[in-house]
């Protein structure tokens, strides 16, 4: 299957997800005759029967519903090759597409983009905001390039690549006049007084908050309110009593909105944050640049 070509696999999702070599021909803008032909070639190529031509149109064999599942990430490979080879040829293009979470979406990614696209002016960068579960997923299929926030306890996954950066522990944030902070020794029982705001995206810091709690299951009243961007998080908090729960990575931003951390007596919950890609995309140089853009603004945040 070495010499397969993208347009091949593209001709071949556009058959087996249309299920008639007419239906796909209109959505890839070809003849039938034409889309027919590439389909032949491309089973040549695999030494695979990947349809059973039949009166009723054409039938996914045993062998297409696994190369379906695979088309996208294999389409990738074939697009990193690509990358490397304009890189070679000083043509240097392409497109990466990153998922982050919220915190670095609000912490970070406002001083990596312009450091990247400095250095990178032509790569093409595309952004959305989600938890790792949906962005390992999208990255496993290959709709996605990038995650960045925070990292899996575990991934049993050798196609995939975990790189940790930093380290955060989870915080309480409140306006300066707020009650609780003219209490001394405060601990965390003691923010159990308050509602609470924070990022939803992200179960596992639900989990820790929980642990940390001692609430056995029974989720903090806090989270029941929660926003997705810092702005509208830093207005809720400076106008009422909610306490904001998120990554001390955020001290800053929220400062600059007028909302001060709560000094604890306790550790609260700490967990690592980096960047997960598949392992080949770091054979393409930008994505090494990328990520080596990620680890000198964390690391300067951090110092």
């Amino acid at each position: 299957m070495r010499f397969i070509l993208s347009r091949h696999l593209a001709h071949f999702n556009a058959v087996y997800d249309a299920g008639s070599l007419r239906a796909a021909a209109s959505e890839v803008g070809l003849s039938q005759a034409a889309l027919s032909k590439s389909l032949h070639q491309f089973e040549h190529l695999a030494g695979l029967q990947l349809f059973d031509r039949t009166s009723k149109g054409l039938m996914p064999t045993p062998w297409a519903h696994v190369l379906r599942q695979r088309a996208r990430v294999l389409g990738k490979e074939l697009d990193i090759t690509q990358w490397e080879l304009d890189a070679v040829t000083q043509r240097l293009k392409g497109h990466l597409k990153v998922c982050v979470g919220p915190v670095w979406n609000e912490a970070f990614l406002p001083e990596i983009l312009p450091t990247f696209l400095r250095l990178q002016p032509g790569i093409r960068v595309t952004v959305s905001v989600g938890s790792c579960a949906e962005a390992l997923n999208q990255i496993r299929e290959g709709h996605l390039d990038i995650y960045l926030g925070v990292l899996p306890t575990t991934m049993d996954d050798e196609l995939l690549q975990a790189l940790p950066m930093l380290d955060m522990s989870l915080g309480f944030f409140a306006r300066p006049s707020h009650p609780v902070l003219g209490k001394r020794a405060l601990t965390l029982h003691d923010m159990r007084a308050y509602p609470w705001i924070g990022f939803s995206l992200n179960d596992r810091l639900v989990q820790l908050i929980d642990h940390d709690l001692g609430l056995s299951g029974e989720h903090a009243q806090g989270l029941e309110l929660s926003v997705p961007t810092a702005s509208a998080l830093g207005e809720v908090v400076v106008h009422g009593d909610h306490l904001a729960v998120v990554s001390d990575a955020m001290a800053s931003v929220l400062a600059a909105k007028g909302v001060v951390r709560v000094p604890l007596q306790d550790v609260f919950s700490r967990y690592s944050t980096g960047m997960v890609c598949r392992g080949s995309l770091l054979e393409f140089a930008p994505a090494r640049e990328f990520r080596d853009v990620c680890q000198r603004v964390v690391t300067r945040q951090k110092v």
